[in-house]
């Protein structure tokens, strides 16, 4: 009897965290995967007006530039269809607004630092719910 791992269905994942590091450990994490990644939401909102699409969309909250419920909102008005893609990552710490936005969002929120079978089984799961 054959024991291999079952292969993977590649996904094409985006991943907005101002920490590179961060975004290179997705990465890592994600070998297999088309993993895009880019350093602020201001990016990401970029990339996605030029109708790039991604099964997975991991964004950090917490931002300089754009916080993750603001590249949320402006995606309900420009790209609704990737609203439904986006996987918010926290290290924990909160404004107000990102913690009443995280209590009202429907969206999945992984805490850092990551589980790499956690973040596998998550695109998996979006990625077969896309196909």
């Amino acid at each position: 009897m054959n024991s291999s791992p079952p292969s993977i269905v590649p996904g094409r994942v985006l991943v907005i965290d101002d920490d590179i590091e961060v975004g290179r450990a997705l990465q890592r994490s994600l070998r297999g995967h088309d993993v895009v990644t880019v350093s602020s939401g201001r990016e990401a909102l970029d990339l996605l007006a030029t109708g790039a699409t991604f099964d997975v969309i991991f964004c950090d909250l917490m931002m300089p530039d754009l916080s993750g419920p603001d590249v949320y909102e402006s995606l309900e008005k420009t790209r609704p269809d990737m609203c439904e893609r986006m996987v918010f990552v926290s290290g924990g710490a909160f404004t107000p607004q990102t913690e009443a936005f995280v209590r009202t969002t429907t969206c999945l929120l992984v805490a850092k630092p990551f589980d790499t079978k956690t973040l596998r089984a998550v695109v998996a799961e979006r990625v077969a719910a896309g196909r």
